[in-house]
This record gives structure tokens, sequence and C-alpha cells, in this order.
């Protein structure tokens, strides 16, 4: 992932890399997805979590009862299986906020970037 050499965006930011062409991704469904997660960080941003790098996709529910970050789940509701997306998620918009960040290590004011690859989806119960 490459993070532009500017300041990063205030407000939660998502845009669709490559769209897929399974079924559309609704709000409590359950997701399987890669990820990887770097800091918006002039040097590059260095890569503090990655399914990829752990061995295995993560499945979790996205939407209103989400178990992920809002920059985490928005991003992926309303998408269809296959896409790749990529969130930019400031702390206080769609993150961990800042008191979570520095419990986490990071920087108050760390801007997370994602991407994501949808696999696959189990509607909603």
């Amino acid at each position: 992932i490459t993070v532009p050499k500017q300041d990063p965006p205030k407000s939660l930011q998502q845009e669709t890399l490559l769209e897929g062409s399974g079924e559309v991704v609704e709000d409590g469904d359950t997701v399987v997805v890669h990820y990887t997660g770097v800091l918006w960080d002039e040097e590059g941003g260095p890569v503090f979590d990655s399914s990829w790098e752990n061995g295995a996709p993560v499945t979790f529910t996205v939407g209103t009862d989400a178990q992920v970050i809002p920059g985490f789940s928005d991003a992926i509701v309303g998408q269809k299986v296959g896409s790749q997306v990529i969130s930019v998620v400031p702390a206080e918009d769609g993150g961990y906020g800042a008191a979570s960040l520095e419990g986490m290590g990071h920087e108050a004011d760390d801007v997370m970037v994602f991407v994501l690859d949808i696999l696959a989806v189990a509607p909603a119960a």
C-alpha cells in the first residue's frame, strides 16, 4: 500500500479499487475478508495488521451491529463479493478513537489505511 506524501484526510474516505461480481453485502451480513492495514505516514506507513500476513482471512458481521470499527464495516456494506476496497480511517471518524489508538501503541492522531478484499458473504439470519 502506497500512501501519498501529503497530509491525511480529516474525514473517513472510502473507494472501490476493483468491483467484484458477486452478491452485494448488506447490513447485518457476515463476511469473509482478507485485509492489510497500514498507518498513513510520509515514510510509507508500516503494516500494523494483515490477515494476509497472519495466514488466514477473517470473518465478522458488518453494519449496524458490526464487530469491527465503522471505517472497516462501512467500506464493505454495499460492495459486491470479489471487490477490493480502500478505507482511510482517521481516529475520530470511523476509527478506534485517540485514547484507544494510544492504548494500542499508536499516536492519538494516526490515520489507518485498510485495503480489503471481500471473499464471501453469508446473509443475516
